[in-house]
């Protein structure tokens, strides 16, 4: 991630527009076009913004952030009422070269994304850049936010190689949009959830978000594509989707809901999430609470292809909804492989008897206690055409 970033940060220095610089106690904008100091001021975020304020409308150009911190006393505002697109690429020299820290008692976002245009607009790009909220000293503030106070929309966006730390409330949180590319982000102890992605036909690669008050990551957008995505230890659910026809490939979840004041799961499928494909998806929990879940579907026509879950504190799965699926299943707890069988729910029975007795939807998978002589003591699945299949 270094070299690339190293890469893509040279390039946009070599042909940016304006470079933002620090010099003494004051913060420079040197014109790329003539090399002559555009803008001055002790201030970082109105040097920032004047420059990005100074890109023609319907042009835009690319503004490089030199090596240093950089205290910002402001939320720096990639929108404006342009009357056209006007692409814009604000970009620092990387996660470990420059960074935005928000100064003390300022309650803002860093970085805000804010369409409160008719039109709307699109086409704007943050990268190699480490942004530190400073919650010690604020009472509010997301890393970087994306919404729509208008009519218009924001749309594809572009968030890459950026690391976001101790903020307030959400590392990441957009609200609504379409479009847009994550590529290489983290988050880490912000007070609020990693990521929240609102935004629609999105595509989100190589994300890691660890140690945040709330949520790993929240999917309220559909229509998306998630891959190589890393979520531990999280105050809320690891994972937790509220939209249809997203599609998730090589995702680690690991414990999750260290609070313990609420009931979190690793993923949690809520009933508005249909038709989502999940592939690779591997569950590992603390075992340290009864209330925490592997997986928690209320959704319908969802379908898991290579599942691992292990180590929860209550149930693997439990299917409140209808018609989901899971092909290739692992449960440390049962002992095996499942192939091109649906987990509907999970339960608990004792009787005196050699298998289940109660009356159960198919595809219920039960831990049975014999009560006689142990003899039927197991986990079963119940298949209405082979009745009840002992797993272990």
């Amino acid at each position: 991630m270094t070299k690339t970033s190293w890469s893509a940060a040279r390039m946009v220095e070599a042909c940016a527009d304006y470079i933002v610089f620090k010099q003494g106690n004051y913060i420079k904008a040197k014109n790329c076009s003539n090399g002559a100091i555009k803008f001055v001021s002790t201030d970082a975020q109105t040097v920032i913004q004047a420059a990005i304020d100074a890109l023609p409308d319907g042009v835009g150009g690319k503004i490089f952030i030199s090596t240093g911190t950089y205290t910002i006393n402001d939320t720096i505002e990639l929108y404006r009422n342009y009357a056209s697109t006007t692409p814009i690429w604000l970009c620092g020299a990387g996660i470990s070269q420059t960074q935005l820290q928000l100064g003390n008692s300022i309650d803002k976002d860093v970085i805000s994304f804010d369409v409160s245009g008719a039109e709307g607009d699109g086409w704007k790009t943050v990268s190699d850049l480490y942004i530190n909220g400073n919650k010690a000293n604020n009472a509010s503030g997301n890393g970087v936010i994306a919404k729509t106070t208008g009519a218009g929309t924001q749309y594809d966006m572009i968030l890459s190689n950026l690391f976001i730390y101790e903020c307030k409330d959400n590392g990441i949180d957009i609200s609504n949009g379409w479009g847009d590319h994550l590529h290489q982000i983290i988050t880490e102890y912000n007070d609020g959830i990693g990521l929240k992605i609102g935004s629609s036909q999105c595509y989100v690669n190589q994300m890691f978000s660890a140690y945040n008050g709330s949520h790993g990551l929240e999917v309220p957008g559909g229509g998306s594509c998630y891959s190589n995505i890393n979520l531990r230890d999280n105050g809320g659910h690891g994972l937790i989707i509220s939209q249809d026809k997203n599609l998730f490939t090589n995702i680690l979840i690991e414990d999750w809901g260290s609070a313990l004041t609420a009931t979190y799961h690793g993923i949690l499928i809520e009933a508005s999430a249909t038709d989502c494909m999940f592939s690779s998806v591997s569950i590992y929990g603390g075992g340290d609470d009864f209330s925490k879940y592997g997986l928690y579907m209320d959704g319908s026509r969802n379908h898991f292809n290579s599942l691992t879950i292990r180590n929860t504190g209550g149930a693997s799965i439990v299917d409140g909804g209808t018609d989901n699926q899971i092909d290739g299943y692992w449960d440390g707890t049962i002992g095996g492989w499942g192939t091109r069988f649906t987990v509907h729910n999970l339960a608990e029975e004792t009787a005196d008897a050699e298998e289940p007795q109660g009356t159960y939807r198919e595809g219920t998978i039960v831990k049975f206690t014999d009560s006689g002589d142990a003899s039927g003591d197991g986990f079963y699945i119940l298949d209405f055409a082979r009745g009840w299949n002992k797993l272990a």
